[in-house]
């Protein structure tokens, strides 16, 4: 293995780790708004419902019980 393969390999898990980190950050924060929109609303199962009539395309998650 030449360095310049070596140097390859390490940037492309370099690359892989950042991308990693990148979309656990994003389930992170739409965790959290989330947690924030349950949180703040009086009826969010109605609300939930109401956004996924408007949007049958988006997989809106359900409240935990």
């Amino acid at each position: 293995m030449t360095d310049d393969d070596l140097h390859t390999r390490q940037r492309e898990y370099i690359r892989q780790h950042n991308a990693t980190v990148r979309e656990r950050a994003a389930t992170a924060r739409n965790r959290a708004a989330w947690a924030a929109f349950f949180a703040l609303s009086p009826d969010p199962e109605a609300l939930c419902s109401e956004v996924q009539r408007l949007d049958p395309t988006k997989p809106w998650p359900q409240r935990s019980r």
